[in-house]
């Protein structure tokens, strides 16, 4: 054996899983949903070092391992004005050769029969919606619109991927954040396919998107994080920090060791640049 398939996920019963003497050289990423695996055998196969090393782990780290690299389902929404210009179908098949993409649906391939229908059922059978984010798509498309409440109903995941015409603020008013996006750059088209595959690789590992619930409380976190790494790599915060430094400089003085402290040294350090 060299892979299994995408559904041995829903085994949810096997307490033993006997890998010896195969072709693995990865650890399989579809048993991460195994949650009463008790014991796992992989001698004996040609794993690179990082699978190699992650199975000297415990099963609970080695499943979640092989969770943070499970096989996704992206949706592409997209204004059907938008489909050429932004090279879709491209960017579907080079998503779609990727390690961690297993399908990419979108319309003018994937809908079939009621449209409405078909477009409704792909993307709840998705993990993420990746929206090409233009003035058509949002302002003219009722698709995109339908799409776009679709995912937010069901808790999906939207990564706007903006384009030239449309700015964040409009996006914003959407709740379509840019913590949370990229762009596309039409000089690059290879280099975009790579920074969205690299992005929403980022964004799986950091927000488990096969459970909604801490889905949610960890799209929190990962917001909260790329605020500070905003405010923190702003000019205005750079230039009050360097003109004010030595009044900063003491705060850092302290020692902090609990998180108690680390909170307490955040707070003193934001309400300190606040009121200079």
């Amino acid at each position: 054996l060299r892979k299994f398939p995408n559904s041995f996920v829903d085994l949810k019963s096997v307490k033993k899983l006997n890998l010896d003497f195969n072709h693995f050289e990865k650890i399989p990423s579809s048993i991460w949903g195994l949650t009463n695996l008790k014991k796992l055998r992989l001698r004996k196969n040609p794993l690179d070092n990082e699978s190699e090393e992650i199975s000297k782990n415990s099963i609970q780290t080695i499943l979640e391992f092989c969770r943070k690299r499970a096989t996704l389902h992206i949706f592409i929404s997209h204004a059907v004005a938008d489909f050429e210009p932004y090279n879709v179908e491209a960017l579907s098949d080079y998503l779609e050769n990727q390690d961690e993409i297993y399908r990419v649906f979108f319309c003018e391939r994937d809908m079939v029969g009621n449209i409405t229908r078909s477009m409704q059922d792909n993307l709840m059978k998705s993990h993420l919606v990746l929206l090409i984010a233009t003035k058509n798509s949002i302002y003219s498309s009722s698709d995109c619109n339908f799409e776009i409440d679709l995912a937010k109903k069901h808790g999906i995941n939207i990564i706007p991927v903006k384009g030239g015409d449309i700015e964040w603020e409009e996006l914003e008013k959407l709740g379509l954040k840019r913590t949370l996006g990229t762009e596309f750059n039409f000089d690059n088209f290879k280099g975009v396919c790579q920074n969205i595959y690299d992005y929403i690789k980022k964004f799986k590992r950091e927000i488990d998107l096969h459970d909604k619930e801490k889905d949610v409380v960890q799209q929190r976190l990962l917001e909260l994080k790329d605020i500070f790494g905003i405010v923190i790599n702003s000019n205005e915060f750079k230039h009050n920090f360097m003109k004010h430094y030595d009044q900063i400089n003491n705060i850092f003085s302290y020692k902090k060791k609990s998180w108690k402290d680390k909170i307490n040294f955040l707070s003193e350090l934001f309400q300190k640049l606040n009121s200079i």
